[in-house]
């Protein structure tokens, strides 16, 4: 039957009908991009229940009268919470978490907080508001610290640092005066007085904070609280001590000497400590006394007070540690326990405290005290303990050093 030259119109019905079947067989589709041919389906009942037809078939397969088992298909499952959290949320907050103490050491550093909001803080009547607001103060003047230590000055750009800050001074001064003031409430009010301290600690205007440092010194409730005055004390005046104007203030000088008399333990220890940054004769006196004390701690303490001030009368004090020392073994990875952690922390510490003072003194020992001194250090610049040998190869050089006319 010619279809094709006859035309549809001339056909009768059931003619026609077969025609169109026959075109519809020979003729591609001239609408499909693809050079696929066309897939045969099967009926939908053949289907098992809910499953769709694929719409392509792997590279390489041919196609069937049958559709392949849905169970040799992985299942197809929208994403969890938990996986989306795992994979987006999560990630986000830890980059914001690093920008974010980025931005606060940033700020400190720098000096972008105004100490003046820290402040308001501190007259707050939530206690928790009180101590952050000290806590931060703290950090902000160590970190100011830390800065005039390390940044050359701009003299085009001249920066007060805040330690010489005058204002903030009397403000913490003050309000550490009133937090003494009131009665102990608790860990808040601990912390908080503690953090006043500190902050006293790193300002440079001894006129206004050391009589308030005495006072906590004296009365706080706390023998810790006590503890943190005497050593923000040493702090002010040992930043003093170190600019080459030690203080001389014979009230303070008084009450560590009357302390380091009455007092044992850690407390004595630390008003000695004190005094070896002082000016004055009755600091020095008092220090020389101190050097035959039964307490090693206490001894010790004098000895290198008195020599930050170029005095020899300590000598034997640091050889006799040092000749100890050379009899011990210093490494770290030895200790087990915490008793033996505190016994070795107390000999590194004298140690190194021999060591510090070898340095201090070395150009004014005479040939022969400088040879001893080299003799007693040797076997320290061995030690496996790497911090005391570093000290010890440092004194060290301090002592072949002077021995040089040009140093």
């Amino acid at each position: 039957m010619d279809c094709y030259n006859r035309g549809f119109p001339q056909l009768p019905l059931p003619v026609l009908r077969r025609c169109v079947g026959a075109l519809a067989m020979a003729v591609p589709s001239a609408y499909d991009d693809s050079a696929d041919p066309p897939v045969e389906h099967q009926p939908s009942a053949s289907l098992p229940d809910g499953a769709q037809p694929s719409a392509s078939l792997p590279d390489g397969a041919q196609a069937s009268g049958s559709l392949p088992d849905d169970a040799s298909l992985p299942p197809v499952e929208p994403p969890s919470a938990g996986f989306i959290v795992q994979l987006f949320v999560v990630p986000a907050l830890i980059v914001a978490a690093v920008i974010a103490v980025y931005l606060l050491f940033g700020r400190l550093a720098s000096s972008d907080v105004d100490w003046r909001e820290l402040v308001v803080d501190l007259r707050s009547s939530n206690s928790h508001a009180r101590w952050r607001g000290a806590n931060g103060l703290a950090q902000l003047l160590e970190a100011d610290s830390l800065r005039q230590r390390t940044t050359e000055p701009d003299p085009d750009n001249p920066v007060t640092p805040l330690s010489q800050d005058s204002e903030l001074a009397n403000e913490l001064a003050a309000t550490l005066v009133q937090e003494l003031a009131r009665p102990d409430d608790g860990e808040d009010h601990q912390r908080l007085v503690e953090y006043l301290i500190k902050s006293l600690g790193w300002m440079d205007q001894p006129d206004v904070v050391l009589p308030t440092l005495q006072d906590a010194a004296e009365g706080a409730s706390d023998a810790f609280l006590r503890q943190q005055a005497l050593i923000a004390i040493g702090m002010v005046a040992g930043r003093a001590h170190q600019r080459g104007t030690p203080l001389d203030r014979p009230e303070l000088t008084e009450y560590l000497v009357e302390l380091t008399g009455a007092e044992t333990g850690v407390l004595r220890h630390l008003a000695t400590y004190d005094l070896g940054f002082l000016a004055g004769d009755n600091a020095q006196q008092r220090l020389e006394g101190l050097l035959q004390d039964a307490d090693a701690k206490t001894r010790v303490n004098a000895a290198i007070g008195l020599a930050r001030n170029g005095s020899l009368e300590s000598l034997p004090v640091f050889e006799a540690i040092l000749e100890e020392a050379a009899t011990q073994t210093f490494d770290p990875q030895q200790v087990t326990t915490d008793a033996e952690a505190n016994v070795y922390f107390e000999r590194t510490q004298l140690a190194s405290n021999a060591l510090t003072a070898a340095d201090l003194l070395a150009k004014s020992l005479s040939s022969a005290q400088r040879e001893r001194f080299l003799a007693l250090i040797e076997p320290l610049t061995k030690a496996t303990d790497v911090e005391l040998q570093r000290k010890a190869v440092e004194a060290q050089h301090a002592l072949q050093g002077s021995d040089d006319p040009s140093n």
